[in-house]
């Protein structure tokens, strides 16, 4: 047993009332890192109780005087960490529970570095840049990092893209914001430049059953009979793998609007049956 809290909201607006658990609680300590006061925050893993699982959990790490405010920014859990630039190894000694404590251990890591340089594949003249992403280790899953820009600095090893977001465009790289998932594996190796190019997105589009959109093994069929309801859904993919979701178009108050794709469907003469905007989701 662990001392726990858990948050309750109601929202009384249908005959009966919406109901959302959250947990809500947090560990938090405070050190010195190089010097400088510093606040390490667990978040658990929903309710499981766990604080310091490395990949499910997540933390805040505070140095100096700096406020957030109300919003605190957290990351995944890892067992190596940046903090202004400097890596460190996490470990973590005692047990979360009743009158005992976790005790976090920062160590600065001392092995090897090297860089990683994120761009879109074009035939054009088009620039791009990271905005943001995140990576993990592609045989060591404890090891996970935030990337918050284009090029970045990280320990030796194997790794896999996750998903993220990439800012492009002809004039300058701020017109256009794409996200996504399921990236390529990359290998950061000593006082080296890894670079990766994503890009070059194939669209296909896929028709299944309604009734069987969430079975594993349904198959996409091209013919359907007459009345039958079916899901639509564009994939669009690169040629490292990824996928991609949504596409963003920079307005001049600097908010992104997403792109609304447009499908038609014909009959065998060509005929427009039906067209619509798909919306996300």
């Amino acid at each position: 047993e662990v001392p726990f809290r858990a948050l309750l909201q109601v929202y009384d607006q249908q005959e009966l009332p919406q109901c959302m658990w959250s947990p809500s609680c947090v560990l938090e300590g405070t050190s010195t890192v190089d010097g400088q006061l510093a606040k390490l925050i667990l978040f658990s893993n929903g309710f499981t109780g766990s604080f310091e699982q490395f990949g499910r959990s997540s933390f805040s790490l505070q140095t100096g005087k700096q406020e957030t405010g109300s919003y605190i920014p957290r990351q995944m859990l890892s067992s190596i960490i940046n903090c202004e630039g400097q890596f460190y190894n996490v470990n973590f000694n005692g047990r979360h529970g009743k009158n005992s404590k976790v005790r976090a251990i920062l160590t600065k890591y001392i092995g090897a570095i090297g860089q990683l340089t994120v761009a879109l594949s074009s035939d054009g003249d088009l620039k791009s840049e990271l905005d943001s992403a995140t990576i993990s280790g592609n045989k060591d899953n404890t090891i996970n990092f935030s990337i918050p820009n284009n090029q970045s600095m990280l320990p030796v090893g194997d790794y896999k893209l996750n998903r993220g977001y990439i800012r492009y465009g002809v004039k300058d790289d701020n017109e256009w914001r794409l996200s996504f998932t399921e990236g390529p594996e990359f290998t950061i190796n000593t006082n080296q430049m890894c670079e990766l190019k994503p890009g070059k997105p194939v669209l296909t589009v896929s028709a299944v059953d309604e009734n069987k959109r969430y079975q594993n093994d349904v198959k996409e069929q091209t013919t359907y009979a007459d009345g039958a309801n079916i899901y639509i859904s564009r994939k669009i993919t690169g040629k490292s793998g990824e996928l991609y979701g949504r596409f963003s178009q920079r307005q001049e108050n600097s908010v992104y609007t997403d792109i609304e794709p447009e499908i038609k469907i014909v009959d065998s003469e060509g005929k427009e049956v039906v067209a619509a905007k798909i919306k996300y989701g």
